[in-house]
């Protein structure tokens, strides 16, 4: 009797031993299994970041060549005066806002179509000089002295002025969209033009209104 429950002991031993064996065998090929997913996944994860990278640099490098192609370095600066002296006292969003406003119009058929010739756009007299207070943009006709003034506080604005200038260019290549959609138009808040009943109002960013002429 003893010999037989020895017997059954050995064999239940044996029957433990071995299905735990197989339990650890099983619980070993899924955990490779689950690592070789991993692997799977984490090599495809940097896959696709490398093919998003490579499209992000192509699509840079895309924009920057319509830019070149574009602008000439006297358009640049043409853009950058407009934003200093029609926004350099509004917020980064509002000069953004009065950039757009210069591209969207380069765009638009009802205007020159280059940056120079829209920012100077104006009536003139009959030896060809510009009509006080008769340009598009007021800066350039008004009177006053276009020269930039060479002290710390006007020297960063025109700074600023320029590095909008290239980001917003940059942000027209891309084909992004503009935060002031179409807007062709603006007049500071405090004024109420009447061409501004005819014309949609579409955004207002300090204290400048921007319209389309699309109804």
């Amino acid at each position: 009797m003893k010999k037989l429950i020895t017997v059954i002991t050995v064999v239940l031993n044996l029957v433990i031993v071995g299905t735990v064996a197989s339990l650890f065998s099983n619980s070993v090929i899924e955990a490779h299994a689950a690592s070789r997913q991993i692997n799977e996944a984490k090599i495809e994860a940097e896959r696709l970041l490398r093919v998003a990278a490579n499209l992000a640099i192509l699509t840079e490098l895309r924009a920057q060549t319509i830019v070149e192609n574009t602008f000439t370095p006297e358009d640049m600066e043409c853009l950058q005066k407009n934003i200093f002296f029609e926004a350099r006292n509004q917020s980064i969003s509002g000069q953004v806002a009065v950039a757009w406003v210069t591209l969207n119009r380069m765009e638009n058929s009802k205007f020159p179509d280059n940056i120079c010739a829209v920012v100077y756009q104006g009536q003139r007299d009959a030896n060809g000089n510009m009509i006080r207070n008769k340009c598009q943009f007021s800066w350039y006709c008004d009177g006053k002295s276009d020269r930039i003034l060479n002290n710390a506080v006007a020297q960063r604005a025109w700074e600023d002025a320029r590095i909008i200038a290239e980001v917003v260019v940059l942000d027209w290549a891309r084909g992004n969209i503009s935060p002031i959609e179409n807007a062709t138009y603006y007049h500071a808040n405090y004024v109420h033009p009447r061409w501004a009943r005819s014309f949609t109002e579409v955004a207002t960013i300090d204290d400048h209104i921007f319209y389309t002429a699309e109804n």
